[in-house]
């Protein structure tokens, strides 16, 4: 996951991850992690609001029946190479 991330997304630091097994991937890419269990963010989320502010690259990774929550709606669904139960998201570039 950390390669694809990297060559399809430019994934780099300043960067987080968000989700269900993000630790090991994040700490490849010299990213922040916050592992989640089985459970999409929440709008308010703090960690993904900070990041976002200070302009690191966001990636957040859920199951892929997870419901995606409102304010991820227009970020982009990359289907990760190799599995078909999890899946990233990414804000949309402006």
């Amino acid at each position: 996951m950390a390669d694809f991330l990297r060559s399809e997304y430019d994934v780099r630091p300043p960067c987080l991850l968000w989700g269900e097994g993000v630790i090991q991937q994040s700490y490849l890419l010299k990213c922040d992690s916050w592992f989640r269990r089985g459970q999409a963010p929440v709008e308010d989320d703090s960690r993904i609001e900070d990041a976002m502010g200070r302009g690191d690259t966001v990636v957040v990774r859920l199951r892929s029946d997870v419901q995606v929550p409102e304010f991820m709606a227009d970020w982009r669904r990359a289907e990760l190479p190799g599995t078909d139960r999890y899946v990233v998201y990414l804000p949309r570039d402006e």
